[in-house]
Order: structure tokens, then sequence, then C-alpha cells
């Protein structure tokens, strides 16, 4: 669970929130079953562990519908992308770059902050 913190901050946007649904999804059980165990609140004469795979579920099923979680391409991106020594740029229909791997980054002699949303010609300009 301690793993995906870091990769929430290192990843788009639907991939970010893919790792906060699971997080939530691991993370809402485990808090209700510490509410019951250490008697933590009021005094209830109930399991909230129960609820809290209810919600859990909720929060999963939103996330499969909602955020594709089952998609393999973020794995298929990241292999691509990461373990490629080819420079690879991805640009969306405008003409703007939306990803970029290191290879592109060493060929270009520019970071990946200063290339993304930029338009593919300013990419190669010699400034």
């Amino acid at each position: 669970m301690l793993l995906l913190i870091p990769e929430i901050f290192h990843q788009k946007h639907i991939f970010r929130a893919q790792r906060v649904i699971l997080l939530l999804v691991l993370f809402i059980p485990w808090m209700a079953d510490i509410i019951t165990e250490f008697k933590i609140g009021p005094d209830l004469p109930i399991d909230l562990t129960v609820f809290g795979f209810a919600l859990m579920a909720l929060a999963l099923t939103f996330g499969l519908l909602r955020y594709q979680m089952l998609n393999p391409i973020p794995i298929a991106r990241h292999r691509l992308m990461e373990f490629t020594n080819e420079a690879v740029i991805v640009v969306d229909n405008s003409k703007l770059v939306v990803d970029i791997n290191h290879g592109a980054e060493r060929l270009l002699n520019k970071t990946a902050k200063d290339i993304l949303g930029k338009p593919l010609s300013w990419t190669f300009d010699k400034k």
C-alpha cells in the first residue's frame, strides 16, 4: 500500500485517479476494522468492517467503470516509454506533445517538463 503513494505524484491525471481509487479501496476496510477493534468513537454494537467492505466494493466499482482500472494500456505505456532506448514522442491530434521518454529527452537535450504540452514544431527548434 505504501508503494502506491509515490506513484500518485508521478502519473498523469487518469492514472493518478486510478492509484487514488486503489488506495481508497485498500484503506477503507482496514480503517473500519481498526475503528471496530479499538472501539474508536461511539460504542456501536455492530462490526463496521462489513460496511467498510461494502464501501470498498462501491469505490472499486466506481474506479472500474469511470477510470478503466483493468485497462492494460498504462502497463504497456510504462514498458514502452521507460524501457525503450530509442526516442519516443507522443503527440495528440493538435500536434501537442503529450508524452516523451528519456531517449527523446537526451536526443533533444530538453526535459519532459520543458516539452510536454508544447507544439511538436517547438520541440525541434534550435533555441
